[in-house]
């Protein structure tokens, strides 16, 4: 026998359309994980050794991750990785438990059940944990939103008429946070390895910024 819907503006049916839009936000949150780097990237280093995953973690800054918990959880398995353990879910979440007095809820982040859930939820998102690729697509969009602002800033520097040294002092510096942002990029995408030199500004493409020595002050664009 088919059970009928009940009818329109009634309690039954209002809770069933709740229910139904419970379900639906859900899958869509779950769709939205599933196809983000930042998440992607804490599940895949909570499937790899330490030493792998400090490879990687050494071309990517806490400042890359864009969304909050998922920088929280990196720091907590840079920690982890640092003291050369690897960082498994039942680790991360029990150090997670130790940031802050659990008595006082204003030290807290994260309540500890949302952390276990989350890290539940990207250890099992069923990708293959491709470290470097999904590690490579974090800096590749932090590079991309600090184009953006430092691009605007730029723009509205000289929109305001700002003094032409300041604006070339601050074009110098973007330029070489860009060329640490190409450096590690690069790194990612080429040459992965365990052990990787600190980023540097050697190999970003040819610009009309040079690196000034310890007297020359401030850094200026050059002919």
């Amino acid at each position: 026998m088919t059970r009928r819907r009940p009818p329109p503006d009634t309690p039954a049916a209002a809770a069933i359309d709740e229910v139904a839009r419970t379900i639906a936000e859900h899958a869509l949150a779950r769709h939205a994980v599933r196809v983000d780097p930042e998440h992607n990237l804490i599940g895949a280093l909570l499937h790899h050794h330490a030493a792998t995953a400090a490879a990687v973690l050494s071309l990517v800054d806490d400042q890359d991750i864009h969304t909050e918990l998922p920088r929280l959880l990196l720091g907590i398995i840079r920690a982890i990785v640092h003291e050369g353990r690897q960082p498994d879910p039942v680790t991360v979440a029990a150090r997670a438990r130790q940031l802050a007095d659990p008595r006082d809820p204003h030290t807290r982040p994260y309540d500890h059940l949302v952390v276990v859930r989350h890290l539940a939820e990207v250890y099992t998102l069923g990708w293959p944990p491709n470290l470097f690729s999904y590690a490579a697509q974090v800096v590749e969009d932090a590079y991309r939103r600090d184009l953006w602002d430092g691009c605007t800033r730029l723009a509205q520097m000289a929109d305001q008429h700002t003094d032409i040294a300041d604006l070339e002092t601050h074009a110098a510096t973007v330029i070489n946070r860009w060329r640490a942002f190409h450096h590690r990029l690069h790194l990612l995408t080429h040459t992965p390895a365990p052990s990787t030199s600190p980023p540097n500004a050697e190999n970003f493409p040819a610009t009309t910024i040079s690196t000034p020595s310890t007297q020359d002050t401030p850094h200026r664009l050059t002919a």
